[in-house]
């Protein structure tokens, strides 16, 4: 964001949630120099308020909406005119599944650098190795419950959006074998 604000574009980001950490959240607002904002209210991004305009995005999470409600979001946007991205940042295939089980591993050599620090992180990770067992078991199963290009193309082709542009996809992940997962759709002018 900083980056398009320096080239002349101002954005401004609205952070919302269901169920709003807002001490956490303000945190990171306070951090950003007044790029991100907080929504202290509970906002469900099926039933968005009619207030929150712009472009909605649902970064790495669009993968715990059961497909009812992944519909619901999708049509909330569509009812409202509003574009809306989804990014997951992990696809579901057998490279990816592969990948999870060195996810532990990595997390065991980065917990020194996570900040805020936590000192019960070390027992619960060095002593009783939990919070790795955690990080492989929450990989696995987001990576399974990726929606796929296909299913996302299912998802809009239910929906009543004519004049809407859908741009479904994956992109590569640097030189890594894994790819990104991408749905981004725009009303019609």
């Amino acid at each position: 964001m900083r980056g398009l604000t320096e080239r002349g574009l101002p954005v401004q980001a609205v952070v919302t949630d269901l169920y709003p950490n807002v001490p956490a959240l303000n945190r990171v607002a306070e951090a950003s120099d007044g790029l991100i904002r907080v929504e202290a209210r509970s906002v469900d991004a099926a039933n968005v308020p009619a207030d929150l305009t712009g472009l909605r995005v649902i970064f790495n999470a669009f993968h715990h909406l059961p497909e009812p409600v992944a519909q619901s979001v999708l049509a909330s946007a569509v009812k409202d005119k509003q574009p809306i991205v989804i990014m997951e940042v992990v696809e579901r295939s057998v490279v990816q599944l592969i990948g999870m089980i060195f996810a532990p591993i990595f997390f065991l050599f980065a917990l020194p650098f996570l900040r805020p620090f936590r000192w019960s992180w070390v027992f619960w990770t060095y002593i009783i190795p939990v919070l790795p067992f955690f990080v492989f078991w929450d990989g696995v199963v987001s990576t399974l419950r990726i929606y796929s290009v296909g299913e996302l193309h299912e998802l809009v082709n239910r929906l009543d959006a004519p004049g809407w542009t859908w741009d479904i996809g994956q992109i590569a992940l640097g030189s890594a074998p894994a790819k990104a997962t991408y749905l981004v759709g725009l009303p019609p002018r």
